[in-house]
């Protein structure tokens, strides 16, 4: 090959690069919804960071919100405003039981809903379902994310745990499109125990959780947006 043809070869390649860089720059990014309380709220900026700029980060999680605190948050009219003012690619739930002590939902028979109660558990569960019927009417081809909570420290936490993942656990069977995330995978031991720290590389103990045994230190977010990243990068 002569130098001059060579060189046209290179300046080719170099074009070809040059455009398929151009074209990502120029690509729209994903964009990824989170609806849920303070756990996911804290763990969105890390989620941020691990994807980078090729995927948009709708935080819209908001702190001390559940499924039965409507006077609150109305998940279900925020969830619509959201989709229809984003069109999210992706939509991540994720809600650990917040409810209030003093005003209660009130069930069918005008009695109020008292935590982990069945009575409790079932309305959540409809609540969530109500959530996937606003996806479903809004036309909405978003990827589905549930993240089943993860071990909590006092025993009535933890009973609410094991409750809402059996509730989501059932969304998913009726609502297949779901992709369910474990976040256990992050934040309990090999036998899916509460787990306050853990140990890095270097041998020393890192906190995963703040003094109240329920919210995340930096680490533990930072651990929870890599088990919810690496479960929805490849549909992205």
């Amino acid at each position: 090959m002569n130098p001059r043809t060579r060189n046209v070869l290179c300046a080719l390649v170099v074009l070809a690069l040059l455009g398929v860089l151009a074209s990502r720059l120029l690509a729209e990014p994903d964009h990824v919804l989170l609806a849920g309380d303070s756990i996911l709220r804290q763990t969105g900026p890390k989620l941020d960071e691990t994807f980078g700029r090729d995927v948009a980060i709708d935080n819209a999680a908001v702190n001390n919100s559940g499924l039965l605190t409507p006077g609150y948050v109305d998940w279900a009219q925020r969830l619509q405003e959201k989709v229809e003012a984003h069109d999210p690619d992706a939509v991540v739930f994720l809600f650990i039981g917040n409810y209030t002590d003093t005003d209660y939902a009130v069930g069918a028979d005008g009695n109020p809903i008292m935590k982990n109660t069945p009575e409790f558990f079932e309305a959540w569960g409809k609540e969530a379902d109500h959530l996937m019927q606003v996806l479903h009417d809004s036309g909405s081809d978003a990827k589905v994310y549930w993240v089943l909570p993860p071990p909590e420290y006092t025993p009535e936490n933890q009973a609410i745990t094991v409750g809402l993942r059996a509730e989501y656990e059932a969304l998913a069977e009726r609502w297949p499109e779901i992709t369910l995330i474990d976040a256990n995978d992050a934040l309990a031991g090999p036998n899916g125990e509460y787990l306050a720290s853990t140990t890095n590389r270097h041998g020393e103990v890192v906190p995963l959780r703040v003094p109240d045994t329920v919210h995340l230190t930096d680490a533990g977010a930072r651990r929870l947006a890599r088990v919810i990243h690496d479960a929805i990068d490849q549909d992205l």
